[in-house]
């Protein structure tokens, strides 16, 4: 093997590290550098503190900068879209992209993205329909996705699930109990794990290392690392699975305190350091629910509710604050009379 010392590469290509599992570590020496296989994570080795192998990681709040969210589907009068709509966080402005920019007109299903493609998986292609099909939308090119797999082990609606960053996501409830993975960014179905959920309607909230799985004033933690469900004592994070939650990559998330489809007037606070909920703000718009919730970087909108009504209001939280506004005209979906109970999705 060449020994090389000062070297310079000149390419716009790419750096290939060995790769293996965490079995495979080699002899420790300090100064090693590796991709695990394992957690998906690049890891150097030192002598500092006795640490051994240690993750060589961006803080999860940087890892992406977000700029940019994309609302799918959703519906009015029991009139499903099959429309994008774009938002971008630099100007609070909303564009639609246009009927036909996704496969399969959609609401009521869970969605999740990569740093690429953003899916919806149960898309029915009609108001309330149970399926098993998967779509996804690319959001660098604003084109359909076609090269993904496809197939759910189960047909649902009404389903919710958690991700990790833009890689995993994991779902289930209504259709069947069992838990469904599927990989974003390899766009593969990976099929059940050997975990189980609820069967009836459900939601869920995530942040770096956890998730948690919500029915209506019922929740249990997942764990990404290890895959398993735990049961969760105290507060659920939400009152109803039609009261959605803010995401954020800060200390807290948010979802409805009261209310069901619609009459939600508060968010109750969920800690993500210590996975306890206590503690309610109010939202930006009261009598709401069914609302399409974006992951932002220091602020996220909705875009899209029912209040007895579909509709395209819209509002813009603000993490640091516990607080947001209800949006002009400029920030409104368009293209549609109303439009709640579609998907969100997030990139750089």
């Amino acid at each position: 093997m060449a020994t090389l010392k000062n070297t310079t590469i000149n390419d716009t290509g790419f750096l290939k590290l060995p790769k293996g599992s965490t079995a495979q570590r080699p002899t420790n020496d300090e100064g090693r550098i590796r991709y695990n296989t394992d957690n998906n994570e690049v890891e150097f080795y030192t002598n500092r503190q006795s640490r051994g192998w240690a993750k060589m990681t961006i803080p999860f709040k940087t890892r992406q900068i977000i700029t940019t969210a994309f609302m799918q589907g959703g519906y009015e009068s029991s009139v499903a879209w099959n429309n994008v709509n774009k938002i971008q966080s630099s100007t609070d402005t909303t564009i639609n992209l246009g009927d036909g920019s996704i496969e399969r007109a959609h609401n009521y299903q869970w969605g999740a993205n990569s740093n690429v493609d953003a899916y919806v998986f149960g898309a029915g292609g009609g108001h309330a329909i149970d399926s098993n099909y998967t779509i996804a939308f690319n959001m660098r090119t604003e084109q359909i996705t076609t090269d993904i797999d496809r197939t759910l082990a189960f047909s649902r609606w009404r389903f919710g699930g958690v991700f990790q960053e833009n890689n995993l996501t994991w779902f289930a409830g209504d259709g069947s109990s069992a838990v469904e993975k599927y990989n974003m960014t390899t766009k593969t179905a990976l099929g059940t794990i050997n975990q189980n959920y609820r069967t009836g309607s459900t939601w869920g909230m995530s942040t770096e290392t956890y998730g948690l799985m919500y029915t209506t004033e019922n929740a249990e933690t997942f764990t990404f690392a290890t895959e398993t469900l735990s049961s969760r004592g105290g507060t659920a994070p939400s009152n109803h699975h039609q009261q959605k939650a803010i995401n954020s990559k800060d200390q807290y998330a948010w979802a409805g305190n009261e209310g069901t489809y619609r009459g939600g007037n508060n968010f109750r606070r969920t800690n993500w350091a210590t996975n306890t909920t206590s503690g309610t703000v109010p939202k930006p718009v009261t009598d709401s629910g069914e609302e399409n919730l974006s992951l932002g970087q220091d602020h996220q909108y909705m875009l899209g509710m029912y209040n007895g009504n579909q509709n395209n209001i819209s509002w813009k939280w603000i993490y640091a604050t516990e607080s947001g506004f209800r949006g002009a005209s400029s920030m409104e979906p368009k293209g549609k009379p109303g439009a709640s109970s579609g998907t969100m999705s997030h990139r750089d």
